[in-house]
């Protein structure tokens, strides 16, 4: 919530994927692989080499625009009741809504279908789009987008999370 409170109040500029090039401040990490054995990707635990890139508020050189001019706000930032009927009814009404879960050893190794803890420690919380829901035989489950990259989960974009 204080994030969407952020960009409500002081506004984010534009970016784009590592050496995308597009966007006033493309994203400065190269590809990292998240619980998967590939030695074409980083480990994302770790911090790189050369540390944390210092926070300019500056556009990538060459971008037209100054990095105030950049700035994109959102409209308004609230918080939602937790009542499944309600979330369904946000989705419908203004779209995508972002939601927070508890993140288990489990979660790591997903790969498909509707994603179920069932062992391992709880390891920390994390965040993702919700962009709809549905059922899978007697199981009701959100739709989640959440991109960690192309080898985990259903190619890296969306997963299967069930309701309780």
């Amino acid at each position: 919530m204080e994030a969407m409170k952020f960009w409500v109040s002081h506004g984010i500029v534009t970016g784009s994927g590592y050496n995308a090039k597009q966007g006033c401040k493309p994203y400065p990490f190269p590809p990292c692989d998240h619980h998967i054995n590939n030695t074409d990707f980083l480990q994302c635990d770790k911090v790189p080499e050369h540390g944390y890139p210092p926070c300019y508020k500056k556009c990538q050189s060459g971008y037209p625009l100054t990095y105030q001019q950049d700035k994109r706000y959102g409209k308004s930032a609230y918080g939602l009741s937790t009542k499944v009927v309600d979330i369904q009814k946000e989705i419908m009404m203004n779209g995508p809504v972002e939601a927070s879960f508890s993140l288990y050893e489990d979660f790591e190794q997903y790969s498909s279908g509707i994603y179920v803890h069932r062992s391992g420690k709880y390891i920390g919380e994390h965040a993702a789009k919700v962009i709809g829901w549905g059922m899978e035989g007697r199981i009701p489950y959100w739709l989640v987008v959440k991109s960690w990259n192309m080898h985990w989960g259903e190619k890296g974009k969306t997963l299967l999370l069930i309701i309780r």
